[in-house]
């Protein structure tokens, strides 16, 4: 499950995928990533560090972030789990959430996931809710969720 913010900075930075990874992301790349002024971003983060939702890397530098350790998402779990998809079948985010943890909180992790990683298996057979191709992804042409026909 990744937490929510609350306000709109601390949501647009607990939403990079680059946090949910074990390396994390620098407070200058955060910053350009949600087009804010780097010690502005490094105040949002101390407050976001103080609640609980994210951390710094240990022994790295410069500080380098990621989220909490209960909110990372296990993409290796997600991308074994959707590459049993098989050709004209569709699950959706909650559905893998659900063999993964039981529940369907980790949904927006596996969306993370499937936009963000491009090894990530058949991204477009993994749907949102209600059964739509995520509109942010894109296919390895560039064409978008919308546009891209689903491959059978």
């Amino acid at each position: 499950m990744v937490p929510e913010g609350r306000g709109l900075r601390q949501r647009q930075i607990l939403e990079l995928p680059g946090l949910g990874s074990e390396s994390g992301m620098k407070t200058a790349d955060i910053a350009g990533a949600i087009d804010y002024e780097v010690p502005n971003s490094h105040s949002t983060l101390q407050a976001l560090e103080r609640n609980g939702l994210v951390g710094l890397v240990p022994g790295v530098s410069p500080q380098t972030w990621r989220l909490a350790q209960r909110y990372r998402t296990n993409a290796p779990v997600f991308k074994r789990l959707a590459s049993r998809v098989e050709k004209a079948e569709w699950t959706t985010y909650g559905d893998i959430s659900i063999a993964v943890r039981g529940d369907t909180k980790a949904a927006r992790g596996v969306g993370r996931a499937a936009a963000a990683l491009p090894d990530f298996p058949h991204p477009e057979r993994v749907l949102l809710d209600g059964g739509v191709i995520n509109p942010n992804w894109k296919d390895s042409e560039g064409l978008s969720g919308a546009r891209t026909r689903l491959r059978r």
